[in-house]
């Protein structure tokens, strides 16, 4: 392969990269009703159009998950004055619903919490495994979902915050 092949074909490869990442950025987040931490229902729409919205699915049972709650709360404390919401959607079901209020309260967490007994709404959004991020727009598109979750992430997670609160997405 000379320079130009190699060259048109990292092109290429960057250009399709590009348009799969634009085109998820594209795609609507679907809209759900869930019960939150006392019981009142709400649905995403409630928050759509009010700012930056990230939806954290997780459960009390993933190590990962624990680990990246009280990050998020640092994240949430720090841009909440800028419009962005967090919103932990649990997965632990309602054998389990009991211990996560005190449990989320020892931890020190502020952001809303909802409960998906079902995982609804994991499915709705694709979600095969825990933990797992998905960045939300005012506009109400998915612009990034991040998977796992491993110390430092949160410093990525934040890097793509101040973007989208940079360029308005």
């Amino acid at each position: 392969m000379n320079n130009n092949t190699k060259s048109i074909a990292i092109l290429f490869f960057s250009l399709f990269i590009i348009s799969s990442s634009f085109s998820k950025s594209q795609e609507k987040a679907p809209d759900f009703r869930l019960l939150d931490l006392k019981g009142k229902q709400t649905e995403l729409k409630d928050y759509v159009g009010k700012g930056l919205l990230v939806l954290d699915f997780w459960a009390s049972w993933c190590k990962p998950c624990v680990k990246a709650l009280p990050e998020l709360q640092k994240i949430y404390d720090k841009y909440k004055k800028y419009g962005v919401t967090i919103i932990g959607i649990n997965q632990d079901g309602p054998r389990n619903r009991s211990k996560i209020n005190p449990y989320i309260k020892s931890q020190g967490i502020s952001f809303p919490i909802l409960f998906d007994d079902n995982s609804d709404v994991m499915r709705k959004y694709r979600i095969i495994s825990l933990p797992a991020t998905v960045l939300i727009s005012s506009k109400g598109n998915i612009v990034k979902v991040h998977k796992g979750y491993r110390a430092g992430d949160e410093k990525l997670l934040e890097k793509e915050i101040i973007f989208l609160l940079k360029n308005k997405k």
